[in-house]
């Protein structure tokens, strides 16, 4: 599924012309900042770059929620079921039923995962150019 998402991210930075940004980044910062010019303001720069994590976690941790809640529920109603139910062996039937919740709730939250890339790379591309304009010489 890691690899799944990974590749699916990829290709949607791909179908949003991200490496063009990508480029154009490149491009815009030998403009910005002169070569051998860098400016390091470590107090701006720490505040930019501790939000910048703290926005990564907090979007790792949205993007996995779903997943991690589906499996727990899964994994708690199997015990339940396996109470209820001692006859039925549950290794037999919980591994492929939580193959098939999880797939399912991949599916399900794939169309939130686009939007929730989009809006990533385009804070992302903001949170850049705020760092760059930190290292201008003053």
């Amino acid at each position: 599924m890691g690899n799944f998402i990974y590749i699916m991210t990829i290709l949607i930075f791909m179908l949003m012309n991200g490496h063009y940004v990508l480029f154009t980044f490149l491009a815009k910062s030998v403009e910005i900042i002169p070569i051998g010019k860098a400016y390091f303001d470590f107090s701006g720069m720490s505040q930019v770059l501790t939000k910048m994590v703290a926005d990564m976690f907090a979007i790792g941790f949205r993007i996995s929620v779903p997943i991690i809640l589906t499996t727990v529920l899964t994994d708690l109603v199997l015990g339940i079921i396996s109470r209820t139910i001692p006859q039925l062996n549950v290794f037999m039937v919980g591994m492929p039923a939580k193959v098939f919740v999880g797939i399912f709730t991949l599916l399900v939250m794939l169309p939130m995962y686009v939007i929730i890339v989009d809006v990533i790379f385009n804070g992302m591309s903001a949170d850049i150019f705020r760092l760059m304009r930190l290292m201008v010489p003053r």
